[in-house]
């Protein structure tokens, strides 16, 4: 049965002056990203222990977007790391902090080829050949970039642009990964912005559905999965595929 709100309860709150901007959920804990309402700081919270965790990186720029990854990935040395891998949106790109403890994070580390203003860093699911892969916004255009083990390092594949680089494309805003489905090609959803459009084929609001193979590299098409027009002019301005 859909959840009517009943038993809501706060398990956390942000401190006195600071706003809740965006909020990521991995198998552990729950992180959240917080600004000052007087200095637009950033802080990165785990909200599951608010007693005992906070951290600011600078420069955070203005974005606050934040995504954890799947769990069991990532390397320190030699070793491998079991938890989640934070990416989020810094002054100077996206960042990654990898793992969480109980209260300690290593220090974070920005993504090679990532830039100022990259933002909604999305991770994709750990597909069956091992590839994990990091969708982000740039200029309005979806770009991935594929993090793997090397030497004992994580290492990352230089960004590449899989779309809008056509006037046909969307203007993304939000994006989201499928879940991955055995026999089913790899998909993003894209929200077109809500106030505005420069595709003929897409208006603010809609969301299209992307086809894209992680193998090869190849973008095989897109698809409208919800029209706002014909929906009221009721128009997406974010969403979730779980």
């Amino acid at each position: 049965a859909a959840w009517n709100g009943s038993g809501a309860a706060a398990r956390w709150a942000a401190p006195t002056g600071w706003g809740l901007d965006a909020i990521a959920w991995c198998e552990v804990t729950t992180f959240a990203s917080v600004s000052d309402a007087a200095t637009g700081d950033l802080d990165i919270v785990m909200t599951s222990n608010p007693g005992g965790f906070n951290y600011t990186w600078t420069p955070l720029g203005t974005d606050g977007s934040l995504d954890c990854s799947p769990p069991a990935f990532g390397h320190l040395g030699p070793n491998s790391i079991q938890g989640n891998m934070l990416a989020f949106a810094g002054g100077g790109g996206l960042y990654t902090a990898f793992p969480y403890f109980a209260d300690s994070f290593l220090v974070p580390e920005q993504i090679p080829g990532t830039a100022a203003n990259d933002w909604q860093p999305h991770w994709s699911p750990l597909f069956a050949d091992g590839e994990l892969w990091l969708a982000f916004i740039r200029n309005y255009e979806v770009w991935v970039t594929e993090v793997y083990a090397s030497g004992g390092d994580n290492a990352w594949t230089a960004p590449v642009r899989i779309y809008g680089a056509s006037a046909d494309d969307a203007t993304a805003m939000r994006i989201a990964w499928a879940p991955e489905t055995s026999g089913a090609p790899d998909r993003l959803a894209v929200v077109e912005h809500h106030l505005f459009s420069s595709s003929p084929l897409y208006e603010a609001g809609d969301i299209v559905v992307l086809t894209w193979n992680h193998a090869t590299g190849t973008f095989s098409g897109a698809q409208l999965a919800y029209d706002a027009s014909a929906n009221g002019g009721v128009k997406a301005r974010d969403l979730a595929w779980r």
